[in-house]
Protein backbone atom coordinates (compact mmCIF):
# COMPACT_ATOMS: atom_id res chain seq x y z
CA UNK A 1 0.00 0.00 0.00
CA UNK A 2 3.07 2.40 -0.26
CA UNK A 3 2.11 5.58 -1.45
CA UNK A 4 -1.38 4.64 -2.24
CA UNK A 5 -4.22 8.33 -1.00
CA UNK A 6 -6.86 5.81 0.29
CA UNK A 7 -9.47 6.90 2.25
CA UNK A 8 -10.98 4.13 4.11
CA UNK A 9 -10.55 1.79 6.71
CA UNK A 10 -8.32 -1.20 6.07
CA UNK A 11 -10.11 -4.64 7.65
CA UNK A 12 -7.78 -7.42 9.71
CA UNK A 13 -7.89 -9.02 6.35
CA UNK A 14 -6.72 -6.88 4.41
CA UNK A 15 -4.00 -5.59 6.96
CA UNK A 16 -2.33 -8.95 7.26
CA UNK A 17 -2.53 -9.57 3.48
CA UNK A 18 -0.09 -6.30 3.16
CA UNK A 19 1.81 -7.16 5.64
CA UNK A 20 2.50 -10.61 4.24
CA UNK A 21 4.01 -8.93 1.54
CA UNK A 22 6.58 -7.18 3.59
CA UNK A 23 10.13 -8.23 5.51
CA UNK A 24 8.97 -10.07 8.56
CA UNK A 25 11.60 -9.04 11.15
CA UNK A 26 10.89 -4.49 10.39
CA UNK A 27 9.44 -2.86 13.30
CA UNK A 28 6.21 -1.32 12.70
CA UNK A 29 5.69 2.63 13.08
CA UNK A 30 2.40 4.63 12.90
CA UNK A 31 2.07 7.38 9.91
CA UNK A 32 -1.06 9.25 10.99
CA UNK A 33 -1.90 12.20 8.67
CA UNK A 34 -0.93 14.74 10.84
CA UNK A 35 1.73 14.30 12.58
CA UNK A 36 3.45 16.24 15.78
CA UNK A 37 7.16 15.61 14.66
CA UNK A 38 7.53 11.98 17.22
CA UNK A 39 7.23 8.51 15.80
CA UNK A 40 4.85 6.42 16.62
CA UNK A 41 5.90 2.69 16.69
CA UNK A 42 3.25 -0.17 17.52
CA UNK A 43 3.49 -1.77 21.00
CA UNK A 44 0.62 -3.81 21.17
CA UNK A 45 -3.35 -4.59 19.37
CA UNK A 46 -6.21 -4.75 21.39
CA UNK A 47 -9.63 -5.63 20.05
CA UNK A 48 -13.62 -5.27 20.61
CA UNK A 49 -15.84 -7.69 19.15
CA UNK A 50 -19.03 -6.62 18.06
CA UNK A 51 -21.61 -6.91 20.14
CA UNK A 52 -19.69 -5.57 23.12
CA UNK A 53 -20.25 -2.56 24.94
CA UNK A 54 -19.53 0.77 22.82
CA UNK A 55 -19.48 -1.81 20.21
CA UNK A 56 -22.89 -3.21 19.54
CA UNK A 57 -22.78 -2.38 15.80
CA UNK A 58 -19.44 -2.96 14.51
CA UNK A 59 -16.20 -4.38 16.75
CA UNK A 60 -12.95 -2.76 16.04
CA UNK A 61 -8.98 -3.22 16.01
CA UNK A 62 -6.58 -1.35 17.71
CA UNK A 63 -2.85 -0.82 17.50
CA UNK A 64 -1.53 1.04 20.78
CA UNK A 65 1.43 3.32 19.98
CA UNK A 66 3.90 4.46 22.03
CA UNK A 67 6.83 7.77 21.19
CA UNK A 68 9.83 6.64 19.72
CA UNK A 69 11.60 4.55 22.16
CA UNK A 70 12.40 1.71 19.83
CA UNK A 71 15.89 2.99 18.37
CA UNK A 72 16.93 3.96 21.59
CA UNK A 73 19.56 1.00 21.78
CA UNK A 74 20.68 2.00 18.60
CA UNK A 75 21.91 5.12 19.99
Amino acid sequence: MCGTNKLYNMNVKELIQELKKLPQDLPVRTDNRYPSGENEWIESVEYSETGQSGYELEGEVRLLTSLGYKFEKYI
